[in-house]
């Protein structure tokens, strides 16, 4: 049956005076006709293609436009439409609009005409048309211009619904260009963005070719090219603060290449270094240990640049194990696996870091038929030192079909882009990379192109799912932070991952006084979000790796521009996080952690105390729940974690009604046999309200976060349960009767997102206050 719940409000019928109204219509599209520049108008058959803007009273279909032969460009808002006419598909419109005026008014089912009933709801609806001219294009930066006698621009043409389409308004365009420029030499095409959605032409451009520009059909709008927010001029005059906060006590291990201690950024910041294996001469230095150290110490370097102060640093603990004996290629000495594990060891060991960044990974997708031995490693010792290890995707190295811009963002799905070993880790903390900036620095004209836009996943990154149990497999990444754009040159048709305007900032080897430069990959996406942790860890001194990695995702918000076709949660797992958001409850948002050891095979029952007053009124309400556990895992098994665990969210039963409901139930015969046995169904909706994403898509993770977001509360619910189940895989039972016991830990966020006179914060501690004194 259909819904019940309208979207929106029912819009009324619109009654009009079909004879004024059409004549109305037909005297906009005369004076339409009158505003076509001449030698549009003039155009041989087939051309005299013009925009129209038509706004209509409510949303229109396709379908009549199409029937006039005019191609929907977009849509606008206030129900705006943007549509390409020829002067055929004009001359149709006039033809029906003639035929219109005859119509009596009222409903379209009592139309008799030619023409599909609909088509006269369709012009009804339509308020006015207008040609969309030269001013509509112009942008307001074009006034910054002076064409002395060239000058660049950018011109932005419409949607495209396919490649083809937009490789036929680029090549329309490029024919204006290289008319003007048979008269001046200066003028030319400086770059082309061919993607249908974004299709875009950089223009070296004199007054004369910007006027006919402005008329041109295919184009939607024309600007001045924007200006890069890091250039490097920029990066030559970052220093140092003078007024740097003291370091934090909560170091993080850095598993890389040798760190620079000369740099301000990173050299005062290491507690000690070691290299791996003993014994072993390296050939030198390296760019990548400092890089990722200078990020591992402050998170993200943009800020040095936007002349920020600086946050908290936290120090780092290095253990060298890369060498460069072929300049920029980086290898891992010795057995990477054996290298990788000793220098975590004595990271543990040694210094007691709870935090160690790994950002060394293969070329290659991880899709040898078992684990690799790194991912096993690393696996293994995240349990054994109960320690966050935090680990990057890797970066994408081979060129992709149809090319790095123009693939964009297809190629993130392929499957020589999924994460690449060890980062298909199950318990450490996998990260990707998102640009943050997208205009690449440089002179003008710049013949390139940010192949991402700000806010969308970086050309280079590494994608999901991995392998896991059922059809979902595994979410990796969990989590995205910034690691740089590429710039595409159009001129030399290749890739710049330095753009200054782009990538990353990163700490370097100080060059005549210069301490930062910049740099693409996931490598420097990994430490930002071990800072994350670390930030995490100071301010919760005694969690453990369950319960920082579960505090992290909370702390993580998905990225604001999602990319058409690419499934975000194996893009971005669940996001870009910042720690400020978990480091404090306060009157509106409160945050309840649990760490904790449970027997496999069992269900677990959490009380969370959440007061009737929360429920009440309508506003809107926030509710996740981050859980996170490290079972055994075994390389040779198809389930290659030991056990899983599950988290749902029950409300308005009793205590007794979730233990009756989520015991261990008959099986079907069994009840059937024996009338006395009784087999409860799952909670429906209400006592159990779906929560994002559902269980199956993460039933191969071992940090598991869910959310129930501006759903429907009652206060009559009373009690609040998080129910946790953990099932043992089906590995032999040797295997799982020495799997007795899972260490686990969970982390709730409960908030108020609109004004609120509760406070959220003094009602869950009279809760608690309250059962403290009841045991």
């Amino acid at each position: 049956m259909e819904s019940r719940r309208l979207r929106g409000n029912p819009v009324p019928p619109r009654i009009v005076r079909r004879i004024q109204h059409g004549a109305e219509l037909a005297e906009r599209l005369e004076e339409i006709s009158a505003q076509i520049p001449q030698d549009i108008a003039e155009a041989e058959e087939g051309d005299a293609s013009v925009v129209l803007k038509v706004q209509a009273a409510t949303r229109l279909k396709n379908g009549p436009f199409t029937g006039l032969k005019m191609t929907s460009l977009g849509e606008g808002d206030g129900w705006a439409y943007y549509v390409l006419s020829s002067r055929e598909s004009r001359e149709l419109l006039a033809a029906l609009l003639a035929e219109y005026e005859a119509l009596p008014d009222g409903e379209s089912r009592h139309v008799q005409w030619e023409h599909p009933a609909t088509w006269a709801d369709f012009i009804d609806q339509i308020e006015d048309i207008e040609l969309y001219n030269a001013a509509d294009r112009a942008d307001p930066t074009l006034d910054d211009l002076s064409f002395d006698p060239v000058d660049t621009v950018d011109c932005l043409l419409w949607p495209a619904g396919s490649d083809q389409a937009a490789s036929s308004r680029v090549e329309a365009v490029s024919a204006v260009v290289s008319r003007h420029a048979a008269r001046q030499p200066r003028v030319h095409v400086v770059a082309i963005d061919p993607r249908p959605d974004r299709t875009l032409v950089r223009v070296v451009a004199t007054e004369a070719l910007l006027a006919e520009l402005l008329d041109n059909a295919n184009v939607e709008r024309v600007r001045a090219p924007l200006r890069a927010t890091v250039t490097l001029a920029d990066l030559f005059a970052a220093r140092m603060p003078d007024d740097v906060p003291e370091p934090a006590r909560t170091a993080i291990g850095v598993v890389d290449g040798i760190i620079n201690i000369v740099n301000p950024l990173t050299g005062p910041y290491v507690l000690d270094a070691r290299d791996f294996p003993a014994g072993h001469t390296f050939s030198g230095a390296d760019a990548h240990g400092t890089a990722v150290a200078g990020t591992a110490v402050w998170g993200d370097l943009d800020r040095l640049i936007a002349g920020g102060s600086l946050p908290v640093p936290h120090p780092v603990v290095s253990a060298r194990v890369l060498d460069a004996p072929q300049g920029d290629y980086y290898d891992v000495t010795g057995l990477a696996h054996v290298t990788i594990e000793e220098a975590i060891r004595w990271l543990v060991e040694q210094h007691g870091v709870r935090i160690v960044n790994l950002s060394v990974t293969y070329p290659v997708a991880a899709n040898s038929p078992l684990r690799d031995e790194l991912t096993v490693t690393v696996d293994s010792l995240a349990r054994e030192l109960n320690v966050a290890i935090v680990v990057s995707t890797g970066n994408r190295h081979q060129s992709p079909e149809g090319g790095w811009l123009a693939g964009y963002p297809g190629y993130l799905a392929d499957e020589d882009a999924k994460v690449a070993a060890p980062g298909d880790a199950a318990l450490a903390v996998t990260v990707g990379s998102h640009a943050v900036r997208d205009v690449p620095s440089g002179g003008f004209p710049t013949s390139r192109i940010a192949i991402a836009a700000a806010q969308q996943p970086s050309p280079f990154t590494r994608t999901g799912p991995t392998r896991g149990i059922g059809r979902t497999g595994s979410m990796k990444p969990e989590f995205t932070h910034h690691g740089g754009n590429w710039a595409w040159d159009h001129s030399l048709g290749n890739i710049d991952p330095r753009d200054p305007g782009t990538a990353a900032v990163v700490a370097i080897r100080p060059q005549t006084d210069r301490i930062v430069g910049s740099s693409s990959g996931t490598s420097y996406a990994a430490p930002a979000v071990a800072h994350e942790i670390a930030r995490i860890a100071e301010r919760y001194p005694d969690a453990g790796p369950n319960l920082l990695r579960a505090l992290t995702a909370l702390a993580a918000r998905p990225l604001t521009e999602p990319v058409n076709g690419i499934n975000a949660a194996y893009v971005s797992g669940y996001g870009h996080p910042v720690a400020d958001r978990v480091l404090e409850s306060g009157p509106h948002r409160v945050f309840l952690t649990y760490e904790g050891i449970a027997p496999t095979n069992r269900v677990l029952i959490h009380p969370i105390p959440i007061p009737a007053e929360f429920a009440d009124g309508v506003r809107q309400r926030t509710f996740r729940v981050a859980l996170a556990f490290d079972p055994p895992v075994r390389r040779g098994r198809r389930e290659y974690i030991a056990g899983s665990m599950t988290v749902d969210f029950v409300r308005g039963l009793s205590l007794q009604a979730v233990q009756d409901t989520y015991a261990r139930q008959p099986t079907t015969a069994a009840a059937a046999a024996d009338a006395t046995l009784v087999r409860r169904p799952l909670p429906d909706g209400d006592h159990r309200p779906a929560m994002s994403p559902g269980v199956t898509v993460l039933e191969s993770n071992t940090l598991v976060r869910r959310e129930f977001i501006n759903g429907l509360w009652d206060p009559e619910h009373g009690d609040y349960f998080l129910v946790v189940s953990h099932n043992q895989s089906p590995w032999t039972d040797a295997q799982r009767r020495s799997y007795g016991e899972q260490s686990y830990a969970l982390a709730v966020e409960v908030a108020e997102e609109t004004e609120s006179t509760l406070d959220l914060y003094a009602a869950i501690r009279a809760r608690l206050r309250g059962r403290v004194r009841l045991s």
